[in-house]
């Protein structure tokens, strides 16, 4: 740090650069004129200084590091996905058969409350018993829910670890996007 410390020193002073300090009782505009650059001094300062500074080995060095953490997250993260996954699969096979299964249970509900309606009682004496078995309908689905919905922690699935390192990769990513930016880089910005 020391090194790119007097590299940027000696770089102000080619660059005629003096730095003063402004207090609200000592600004005056006289004191102004003579720091006043043109745009291209403005810019071969700003080179000079930029280069000096070593920004480009340090995005090299920074996005390195950044894709090397990447990558090392995506290795720890790796046995998640993959029992994630069978966890998915075997849901979704189990989703699959029940629905099959309530499908047809409720095609057999209807064409029974069908036949007690139409042949052997009224809809006056229907109408509460389907409201029930609608009722009791639902509160199975959500008992479904509520068991269902706690698979991951009973197969032993550390969702706390699988979010944090979900969130680790996300920020490396934003981190890259960031430093790969054309702004950050120093290129021009492509035109649309």
């Amino acid at each position: 740090f020391s090194d790119s410390a007097a590299c940027s020193s000696e770089c102000l002073s080619l660059c005629s650069v003096q730095f003063i300090l402004y207090t609200k009782q000592t600004r005056r505009t006289e004191e102004l004129t003579g720091l006043l650059f043109t745009e291209k001094e403005v810019k071969d300062i700003t080179h000079k200084l930029y280069s000096q500074l070593n920004v480009e080995e340090y995005q090299l060095k920074r996005e390195k590091e950044i894709i090397s953490q990447l990558e090392e997250y995506k290795l720890q993260i790796a046995p998640f996905i993959k029992a994630k996954s069978a966890i998915e699969d075997r849901i979704h096979s189990r989703n699959k058969q029940l629905m099959y299964l309530g499908s047809t249970l409720m095609g057999f509900q209807f064409g029974f409350f069908a036949r007690l309606t139409w042949f052997e009682y009224s809809w006056d004496v229907m109408e509460p018993v389907t409201y029930f078995a609608t009722y009791a309908a639902v509160i199975g689905m959500y008992a479904y829910f509520a068991v269902t919905a706690q698979v991951a922690e009973k197969e032993g699935f550390n969702i706390p670890e699988y979010n944090r390192l979900t969130n680790l990769i996300d920020q490396c990513e934003s981190d890259l996007r960031r430093l790969r930016d054309p702004l950050q880089i120093q290129l021009p910005i492509r035109e649309l």
